[in-house]
C-alpha cells in the first residue's frame, strides 16, 4: 500500500498471509526468493527522470544469490535496478545500483564495498542517482555514504518507458527474486542530500532517541 499521495499501490504475486510479518517499522513482507514479489504500476514520475533517490529497509535470509530490492527496468537496456549482488564485477555481497537511459545507449553501475550485506540484520539501504555526472551514483547504508562513487556520464535520464515498478524482482523477466524481508520502500524523482538520508535513517531506526519534546 502506498501511503503517499502518489497512490502507486501494488499487487502481490504468489504471496500468502504468513508473508506479512513484523518489520523494522510496523509490518513488512517476507519474500521466499522464488516467485513472490510485488508489482505496482508504471510510475510516470520516474520515466525520463534526471535525478532519483531510492531507499528501503532490507533483511536478507540468505546471501547466496543476487537479490533485487526494487526495479523499474526492461532487462538491462533501460531503467533502474537496485539490488544486493552476490558476485559483482569487483566485489562480493555488495549493494549495487544500475541505471540506463530510455533508448539503452548509455548506462552506469555502482557497487558498494564488499560484505556490505549480511544475513539476518535490518539495514537501511539507499541510492542517489544524478544524470550526466562523473560522480552521479552514490549508495548509503544505515545513513552513511559508501566510500565508492559511480559515474552516470552520458546517461541523460533513467527512463524505462512502460515498465512497471516492482519490489523484490526485476520488472521484465522476473529474475533475481529477493529472499528476505523488505519494509518502507521509497523512491523520489529528486536527489536528496546525504543529510536528508541520514536524518531518515536516524528517525526510522530509533525514533524515541531522534528528538525530545519539552
Amino acid at each position: 500500500c502506498d501511503s503517499t499521495s502518489g497512490a502507486n499501490h501494488g499487487d502481490a504475486t504468489s504471496m500468502e498471509a504468513g508473508d506479512q510479518v513484523d518489520g523494522k517499522i510496523g509490518g513488512s513482507l517476507d519474500f521466499d526468493g522464488s516467485a513472490e514479489y510485488i508489482t505496482t504500476v508504471d510510475i510516470g514520475a520516474i520515466d525520463t527522470a534526471t535525478s532519483l533517490t531510492g531507499c528501503a529497509w532490507v533483511n536478507h535470509d540468505t546471501t547466496s544469490d543476487d537479490d533485487v530490492i526494487f526495479a523499474k527496468n526492461n532487462s538491462t537496456t533501460d531503467g533502474m535496478i537496485f539490488y544486493r549482488e552476490e558476485t559483482g564485477a569487483a566485489r562480493n555481497d555488495n549493494y549495487s545500483i544500475y541505471v540506463a537511459e530510455t533508448d539503452g545507449t548509455a548506462n552506469g553501475t555502482l557497487e558498494s564495498v564488499t560484505n556490505a550485506s549480511v544475513v539476518g540484520q535490518w539495514k537501511y539501504v539507499c541510492f542517489q542517482a544524478v544524470a550526466n555526472s562523473a560522480t552521479g551514483l552514490s549508495i548509503y547504508i544505515n545513513g552513511e555514504k559508501d566510500s565508492n562513487v559511480g559515474s552516470s556520464t552520458d546517461v541523460d535520464n533513467f527512463g524505462s518507458d512502460n515498465d512497471v515498478f516492482n519490489i523484490a524482482v526485476q520488472s521484465n523477466g522476473k529474475t533475481s527474486e529477493l529472499d528476505g524481508k523488505i519494509d518502507e520502500v521509497r523512491i523520489s524523482n529528486s536527489a536528496h542530500s546525504g543529510d536528508w538520508i541520514r536524518t531518515e535513517y536516524n528517525n526510522q531506526s530509533k525514533p524515541s532517541l531522534f528528538y525530545t519534546i519539552g
